[in-house]
């Protein structure tokens, strides 16, 4: 009742003060410019695991549902490279797509589902395309519009201003989106937010809505960010990313005073794993990060944010703090493997339970996990299409528990799942998923 009173007073007084500003020009050049290039996007999918609010638009609410996904996307290249969401076209079966009243077969060229970026291809000559902008430039306050196919009523536009930039929205610690007041729902995923110069500054990803309908919170990934997921798809299908082999945390003031640290500001050192770039340059637990090269470092998501978007190869040089003394460390940076989606599963992958398509392998010494988990789990590292596990269980996730018998090993998930299996009941699995979120999950054998 509290807040609700104080929603209304604020509300009130919003009213009363200030009336919202117009832009001095139309959005119709923009809109008109724009409008050719963007696509509407229809998707044979099967449903995956639901998301927690904020969740990104169109994903299906029941696992295992056979449904059309609906979205959209962008041409960035006239012979027909499409940019969307991986959400709006992961686990597909068949991808169409709608240019200009034209349909046209896609077929997936790579994703990224860390970033939520998917690269698709249709076959065309002197396709209209639009250009990336930079979004490290906009501004909160800044006009931008969105484009999208809103409950599959076809392209629609709508406008408003970057309300916040830097929004983490799940346990990912390299979320970074930029928070918008445009009008955008179901179907909007994957069309590009546009600034007043036409050109392309981030694309529509996810919704905080207790209705699952616009309430002027919308979030898009900042085109710098779908740039360098772009080019790597572009030019291998798969997607990359840098890596220290670190666990860092925040500095609290408790901690700034136990450790008699002059600031909260960096990011203190909590692992480092063994063999990683990190350990080889000689960092150590308890070490705290305050510079990346000549930048200062102020929070933990200023390591992670820079360190996911480097190439693997380069050279980072650290500045940081050891029992309060300043030091100068050189790293080179690592690499991590984006997974590749279930539809890419190598058939060579050995099988460990083809009833429930899972494929399962030891957590990795240099997975960051590892350490936190202390050797519970399997990892799971393929996928079988149209499989009880396909849309419900991801590669990369790991099967913590099976029904309340925690996994340690290969040996074990085999032991326990054969136990299910002479019981005739359907599993259930505990997992950890790649967003850190952990779900609990019911499998049927398939015979």
């Amino acid at each position: 009742m509290r807040a609700r009173l104080l929603l209304t007073i604020l509300f009130g007084f919003a009213i009363s003060t200030a009336q919202a500003a117009v832009p001095e020009q139309s959005f119709a050049p923009v809109a008109d410019k724009a409008m050719p290039a963007v696509v509407e996007i229809m998707a044979l999918k099967i449903a995956g695991k639901d998301d927690p609010l904020p969740r990104p638009f169109d994903v299906p609410k029941t696992p295992g549902e056979k449904m059309t996904a609906l979205g959209a996307g962008f041409v960035i290249d006239p012979t027909g490279y499409i940019v969307t969401n991986n959400h709006v076209v992961e686990s597909s079966k068949e991808i169409a797509v709608q240019i200009s009243g034209v349909r046209y077969e896609a077929k997936l060229i790579g994703t990224d589902p860390r970033f939520d970026v998917a690269l698709i291809k249709v076959e065309g000559t002197a396709l209209p395309f639009l250009q990336f902008g930079d979004s490290d430039t906009v501004k909160i306050g800044d006009w931008v519009i969105a484009i999208g196919n809103p409950f599959g009523l076809g392209k629609t536009v709508t406008s408003g201003i970057i309300s916040a930039k830097h929004r983490p929205l799940k346990s990912d610690s390299f979320d970074d989106y930029m928070q918008l007041d445009a009008s955008i729902n179901q179907g909007n995923s994957g069309g590009p937010t546009l600034n007043m110069q036409g050109e392309v500054i981030g694309m529509n990803t996810a919704i905080f809505s207790p209705s699952g309908g616009s309430v002027g919170i919308g979030f898009a990934i900042p085109s710098n960010e779908i740039k360098v997921v772009v080019e790597k798809l572009q030019a291998t299908g798969h997607s990359y990313h840098g890596k220290l082999g670190v666990q860092i945390q925040p500095i609290s003031d408790d901690l700034a005073k136990a450790l008699d640290l002059k600031s909260t500001k960096g990011a203190i050192v909590a692992i480092v794993s063994k063999g990683s770039p990190a350990a080889t340059a000689g960092v150590k637990s308890g070490d705290v990060i305050v510079k990346l090269g000549d930048k200062p470092v102020n929070e933990v998501l200023d390591v992670t944010r820079t360190v996911i978007r480097m190439n693997p190869g380069a050279d980072l040089t650290l500045g940081i703090l050891r029992n309060n003394k300043p030091m100068t460390l050189k790293v080179t940076v690592g690499k991590i493997d984006v997974p590749e989606a279930p539809e890419a599963t190598k058939a060579s992958t050995p099988k460990v339970w083809p009833e429930l398509g899972i494929h399962v392998a030891a957590i990795a010494s240099e997975d960051p996990r590892a350490a936190e988990l202390g050797g519970v789990g399997v990892n799971t590292v393929g996928v079988e299409k149209d499989s009880p596990a396909s849309g419900m269980v991801s590669v990369d996730d790991i099967i913590l528990q099976i029904g309340s018998k925690t996994v340690h090993s290969e040996e074990e998930f085999k032991k326990f799942l054969e136990e299910v299996r002479s019981s005739g009941k359907p599993v259930a699995l505990k997992v950890l998923t790649t967003d850190g979120i952990t779900a609990y999950l019911a499998l049927k054998f398939t015979r």
